[in-house]
């Protein structure tokens, strides 16, 4: 299968299709400061490919819970184990 190739503005829809809302502003910024999905480069041109994305919002996705309450509070803030203040 030949490989598939999305810029910035593809790549953003791609999630948005899947879902997951992130800005190409946003792959921009995590371009320059890391955390984003693996892109390879055509020139300058940013090139994402779908299997890097899905992976990349595989590995950002929690764990399904029932609760709010599993593990994190339900403003998705760890919560001290003594005194139930948010960290």
């Amino acid at each position: 299968m030949p490989l598939q190739f999305l810029g910035e503005e593809a790549a953003s829809e791609y999630l948005k299709d899947r879902g997951i809302e992130v800005a190409p502003g946003t792959l921009a910024k995590y371009r320059c400061v890391g955390g984003g999905p693996a892109f390879r480069k055509f020139g300058r041109k940013p090139l994402y490919e779908p299997p890097a994305l899905d992976d990349w919002v595989d590995k950002r996705l929690s764990e399904p819970k029932r609760s709010s309450s599993d593990h994190e509070g339900a403003c998705g803030r760890r919560r001290e184990a003594t005194g139930g203040e948010a960290a």
